[in-house]
């Protein structure tokens, strides 16, 4: 963690952010105390999006159980 003054951080801003960009945290003080973290974002996937784990199950086929649940229902 890199650690910074406001001051600093003005004078530097595009290094300080170039540095979050390669994945880094900043933290800025002002007055001896820490203010503020600038932290990288996560990379945010929408759920629609988020591989999902896949239903297998060996020795069993869901098409065939569903044609026989339909046989059973005279459908």
């Amino acid at each position: 963690m890199r650690e910074t003054t406001v001051a600093e951080f003005r004078k530097h801003t595009k290094e300080c952010f170039d540095a979050v960009e390669r994945g880094e945290v900043i933290r800025v003080f002002r007055r001896g105390h820490p203010v503020a973290e600038i932290v990288p974002l996560r990379e945010t996937v929408p759920s629609w999006k988020e591989p999902i784990q896949r239903l297998t199950m060996t020795g069993f086929s869901l098409a065939e159980e569903i044609l026989k649940d339909r046989e059973d229902l005279g459908r």
